[in-house]
C-alpha cells in the first residue's frame, strides 16, 4: 500500500498539521476536515479500519464500538525516527518510579481520549487498549457516550490518513442497554456528519439493497445531492448478480454518490482464526476481484482496499485545502470571543485595600449607571428597554392617573345628588340653613380621598417592583464575577429599596391624611372653576333672547369650562328645591378639582424624589458602610467554579493560539 514520494512530500505535512490541530483544539468547538465512517451494526466497519491501518480492533456480537474512535495512521519511512514517548519505570529495589524518553520501535501506537493522558503501546495491544478505554468512558455495560478515543499507529504501510469510526446503527435494545439506544447511536452519527467539512465514509454490505441501509439514509438527509459521501461496500463474496451496475448505480434504484463506490473484500473469519496477514489478505482481495466474472472488468478506482486508502489520501488532502480559509475565520472570530471573556473575568485580588477598592469602584459604576438612567440618559440600558427608568415609571404615573379617574365619583350626577342629600341630612343643624354645610362637604370629601388609597398602593408596589428590577440587574451586571459577595450585594440593595418603599408609604400616608382632615387650598382655581359653572348652569336655563342657538348650545351634556369638561344636564334640571344641594355638588366637583391635581402630582413627584435619593445617594452610603464592615477578601475570593472557567478559557485561548501558528504555517507552505 505504498504512496509514491512525490506524494507524500507535498500531503504529508498537510495531514501532519491538520492532526495536530486535532489534538490542539480537543474540547474546541471548531469542526476540522474528517472523514468519518459509518454503517449499520455488522456491516463490517471495523473490518473496513483494520484492512486499511493494518491493525487489529475489537471484534464480537452486538454493538462493539461505544463511542466514537478517532484513528490516525502516520506511515513511517525506512529511518524515520518513531516519536519520543514518556514512559514510567519502576525499580525492584524501590517503590519510587521516574520518568525517562523512550524511542518506541515501529510499528506502536499512542491512545488517550479527552481528560486522559495518553499512553503508548504496542501494536498488538491495540484491541485490549480500546475495550480498556472503552470502558473506563463508556463504562463496562453496553451504553454508548459520544466522547471519542484518540488511536495514532506508527508503522510502515500504513496512508497517512484520519478516520473517526462511530457505532453502528441498532434498531433494538438488548440485554443491559439503553431502551433508546437506537435513538442515541443516530444522534452521535448526526453530530459527526452534519457539518459541512466531513467526508461520510458510508458502509454498506452487498448482500443488501442499498436505498435500505438507515445510514445512507441519514447521508442523504444532511448531504441530498451526495456530494461529499464515498460508498464502500463489503461482504462482496455475498453480492447478487448485477453488483457491478450497482457500484456505478446505473440502477433505477441505486444511490449516485459524488465521490463513488468502493468494493472491499475483508478477511474473513476463517482468514482471521487462520492468521493470515492483512497483507496476505490484500493480495487474496486483489486476485479475487482479478477473478470475478462481474467485477473484473470495472475499473481500477472501482475495487480494493489499495484503492480506497488512495482514494480517501486524496479526497483528505482536498478538503483540508478547500476549507482552510474558512477555519482561519472560525478560529480568528473564536479566540477574539475567548480573549473578550477573559478580559471580562474580575481581577483575583490579593489584599483587603484591593478588594476595598474594587468594591468600592464597581459600586460607584453602578450608582453612576442608575443615575443616568434615573435621569433619562438610556446608554447604560444598553439597549434593555427594561431599564429605561424614567419611561418607565411615566407609564405608571399614567396608569395611576387612569385609575385615580376610574375610582371617582360622578359628581353631577342624579346619583350624586343622592348621597350629598343624605349628608347634608346627616349634618343638618351645624350652622345655618342657608349656608353651605362645611360638615357635609368635609364627609364627601373625605370619602372621595379615602378611594385614592388603593390607587396609591398599587402604584407604590409597581414602582417598587420595577425600580427593585433596575437596581439588582444593574447591581447584578456589576458584581457577578464576585461570586461569594453577590448574594450579599443584593441582599442589601433589597434592604434599601425595602427602606425607601417603606418612606413612600410614610410620607403618602401623610398626605392623604392632610388631605381628609383639611378642606383647605389657596388656588383662585375653586372659585373661579364654581363660578363658571353656575354662570353656565345660568346661561342653560335662562338663555337670552337674543342669543342664537348657534353661540348657546342646546344640549347641556359636554359643556367646556376652563380646562374640564363637564355634563351639566342633571344640574340643569334640578327644581329650585334642590339648590342647595345642586350647590353643593358643583363645590365638592370644584375642590376635588384642585385635590386631584395636587395629589397626583404630589404622589408622583414622592416616589420619584425618594427613589432618586436611592439611586444616587443612599444605596452607595448603605453598602460602603456595608462593605467596611465585612472581610472582603473573604467575599472576593474567586470561587472554585469561577476559577475552573478562568483556566479553560485560558487553555482555549492557548489552543486556539498554537492552532493559528498551525494553520498559517500551512497557509504559508
Amino acid at each position: 500500500m505504498s504512496l509514491n514520494t512525490t506524494y507524500r512530500d507535498n500531503v504529508r505535512p498537510l495531514l501532519d498539521a491538520v492532526d495536530g490541530l486535532r489534538d490542539t483544539l480537543r474540547g474546541e468547538k471548531i469542526n476540522l476536515p474528517s472523514i468519518v465512517v459509518v454503517g449499520d451494526q455488522s456491516s463490517g466497519k471495523s473490518s473496513v479500519l483494520e484492512g486499511i491501518s493494518g491493525v487489529a480492533l475489537p471484534r464480537g456480537e452486538g454493538i462493539v464500538t461505544r463511542c466514537p474512535l478517532v484513528l490516525r495512521m502516520v506511515c513511517l519511512q525506512e529511518g524515520e525516527p518513531t516519536p519520543l514517548a514518556p514512559i514510567t519505570s519502576s525499580s525492584s529495589s524501590s517503590s519510587s518510579s521516574s520518568t525517562q524518553q523512550q524511542e518506541w520501535k515501529s510499528p506502536c501506537a499512542r491512545i488517550g481520549a479527552e481528560g486522559e493522558d495518553d499512553r503508548w503501546i504496542s501494536i498488538e495491544k491495540i484491541e485490549s487498549a480500546i475495550v480498556k478505554m472503552t470502558n473506563k468512558i463508556a463504562g463496562t455495560r453496553s451504553s454508548v457516550v459520544d466522547k471519542p478515543i484518540h488511536l495514532t499507529v506508527y508503522r510502515p504501510e500504513v496512508p497517512d490518513l484520519t478516520l473517526i469510526d462511530l457505532p453502528g446503527i441498532t434498531r433494538n435494545a438488548v440485554g443491559d442497554q439503553p431502551k433508546n439506544i437506537g435513538d442515541i447511536i443516530q444522534a452521535i452519527i448526526k453530530q459527526y456528519i452534519t457539518p459541512e467539512e466531513t467526508i461520510i465514509l458510508n458502509v454498506i454490505p452487498a448482500n443488501i439493497d442499498f436505498s435500505t441501509s438507515e445510514t445512507l439514509r441519514m447521508s442523504r438527509e444532511v448531504d441530498p445531492n451526495g456530494l461529499r459521501t464515498l460508498g464502500v461496500v463489503t461482504k462482496i463474496d455475498l453480492a447478487t448478480r448485477g453488483i457491478a451496475n450497482r457500484l456505478q448505480a446505473k440502477g433505477e434504484r441505486d444511490l449516485p454518490l459524488k465521490m463513488g463506490y468502493v468494493a472491499v473484500r475483508n478477511r474473513s473469519q476463517a482468514e482471521i482464526e487462520g492468521n493470515i496477514s492483512h497483507e496476505e489478505a490484500r493480495q487474496v482481495e486483489r486476485d479475487y476481484f482479478l477473478a470475478h466474472e462481474e467485477l473484473r472488468d470495472l475499473p481500477p478506482y472501482f475495487l480494493g482496499t489499495d484503492q480506497l486508502a488512495l482514494k480517501l489520501c486524496n479526497i483528505q488532502a482536498e478538503r483540508i485545502r478547500a476549507v482552510l480559509p474558512q477555519k482561519i475565520k472560525e478560529i480568528m472570530a473564536q479566540s477574539k470571543a475567548i480573549e473578550e471573556s477573559i478580559a471580562r473575568l474580575p481581577k483575583v485580588h490579593s489584599s483587603l485595600v484591593e478588594c476595598q477598592f474594587h468594591a468600592s469602584g464597581q459600586l460607584r459604576d453602578a450608582v453612576s449607571d442608575l443615575t443616568r438612567l434615573f435621569q433619562g440618559d438610556n446608554a447604560p440600558a444598553k439597549g434593555n428597554k427594561q431599564l429605561h427608568i424614567t419611561t418607565r415609571l411615566m407609564e405608571l404615573f399614567s396608569n395611576f392617573k387612569k385609575e385615580v379617574d376610574r375610582s371617582t365619583s360622578e359628581f353631577l350626577t342624579d346619583y350624586y345628588s343622592r348621597l350629598v342629600k343624605d349628608a347634608m341630612a346627616e349634618n343638618m343643624g351645624v350652622g345655618l340653613p342657608n349656608f353651605l354645610s362645611h360638615p357635609a362637604l368635609q364627609q364627601l370629601v373625605t370619602a372621595e380621598i379615602h378611594k385614592l388609597r388603593s390607587p396609591c398602593e398599587a402604584l407604590i408596589n409597581d414602582a417598587t417592583s420595577f425600580m427593585t428590577r433596575a437596581v439588582e440587574d444593574v447591581g447584578h451586571r456589576y458584581f457577578e464575577h464576585t461570586e461569594r459577595l453577590l448574594p450579599l450585594v443584593m441582599a442589601e440593595l433589597s434592604t434599601c429599596i425595602e427602606k425607601t418603599k417603606s418612606k413612600i408609604d410614610k410620607r403618602i400616608s401623610q398626605t392623604l391624611e392632610i388631605e381628609e382632615n383639611s378642606v383647605f387650598t389657596l388656588s383662585p382655581y375653586y372659585l373661579d372653576l364654581t363660578k363658571r359653572i353656575n354662570a353656565s348652569i345660568a346661561l342653560h336655563k335662562n338663555p337670552p333672547a337674543s342669543t342664537s342657538v348657534a353661540t348657546v348650545s342646546l344640549n347641556p351634556a359636554a359643556v367646556s369650562i376652563s380646562d374640564v369638561t363637564v355634563d351639566l344636564t342633571s344640574l340643569v334640571r334640578a327644581p329650585v328645591a334642590d339648590q342647595p344641594t345642586v350647590e353643593m355638588q358643583i363645590s365638592v366637583y370644584a375642590y376635588w378639582q384642585v385635590v386631584y391635581k395636587r395629589v397626583v402630582d404630589q404622589v408622583a413627584l414622592d416616589i420619584r424624589h425618594y427613589f432618586g435619593c436611592l439611586v444616587r445617594r443612599d444605596m452607595y452610603d448603605h453598602l460602603q458602610r456595608i462593605f467596611m464592615t465585612r472581610n472582603l477578601l473573604e467575599d472576593m475570593r474567586e470561587s472554585e467554579a469561577a476559577a475552573h472557567a478562568r483556566e479553560d478559557l485560558m487553555t482555549s485561548s492557548t489552543r486556539l493560539k498554537k492552532a493559528m501558528e498551525v494553520l498559517r504555517r500551512i497557509e504559508r507552505a
